[in-house]
């Protein structure tokens, strides 16, 4: 008898090259989302989910980098935004020498910084009403020591206008405490040097309840601090 053939007692023989278990297309696979060492895609592909045995631990670095930064971030923030802004000045300034910020007379009191230069100017108050009061830089004298400023000062209290820039003139020592000093029966001011900058004089200036028992404004120069 010849040889029977492949399929001649009607039975087909299995294809030697079959898979032995589940096909490729009966797993799922997945590229790894992890990242090597140089940075690149690890691409390794697999029946994992997301990363593979080596890089499985990546997900717990990436979300405490996050959150650790988000923490960080939202603490600045909060610092910069919700600490009280009179709280951060009392701490960042030293306090006046010629009066105090607490006093229940104060109405009005601003830092201001005015530029080193003849023409420079500053105005506060309840400007052109009743108090207003105006500087303005017309020298300095830096040979001077300590150097000086001459500045002039104008404005409107106690029924006295002088709304022209162009006022009483002063020198004052550029120095930390020294300043002007205006008692009024309506309304005392203090304008005090509070630091000395490269560009910039750091002032305080002050509208006070009136203390004075003269029918005029009496205007003096700060006793500087020693």
């Amino acid at each position: 008898m010849g040889g029977a053939g492949p399929g001649a007692l009607g039975v087909r023989p299995p294809r030697l090259n079959r898979s032995v278990g589940r096909t490729r297309s009966e797993i799922t696979v997945r590229r790894c989302f992890g990242f090597g060492r140089n940075l690149h895609r690890c691409g390794r592909e697999g029946p994992w989910i997301l990363f593979c045995q080596d890089h499985r631990r990546q997900p717990l670095g990436w979300l405490s980098f996050i959150v650790f930064t988000a923490f960080a971030g939202s603490l600045g923030i909060y610092q910069f935004f919700f600490t009280p802004h009179q709280a951060q000045q009392e701490l960042a300034v030293p306090s006046p020498h010629s009066f105090d910020i607490h006093d229940p007379r104060v109405r009005f009191v601003q830092g201001y910084d005015l530029k080193k230069e003849a023409g420079a100017r500053l105005e506060t108050g309840k400007c052109p009403d009743e108090p207003c009061f105006r500087f303005e830089v017309r020298r300095l004298r830096l040979e001077d020591n300590p150097p000086t400023v001459h500045v002039t000062l104008s404005g409107a209290w106690d029924g006295n206008r002088m709304m022209e820039w162009r006022g009483l003139g002063f020198g004052i020592p550029v120095k930390p405490g020294c300043g002007l000093a205006l008692v009024s029966r309506q309304f005392d001011m203090r304008f005090e040097i509070q630091e000395d900058r490269v560009s910039f004089l750091r002032a305080w200036v002050a509208i006070l309840d009136g203390t004075g028992t003269e029918p005029h404004a009496v205007i003096s120069p700060l006793a500087c601090p020693s």
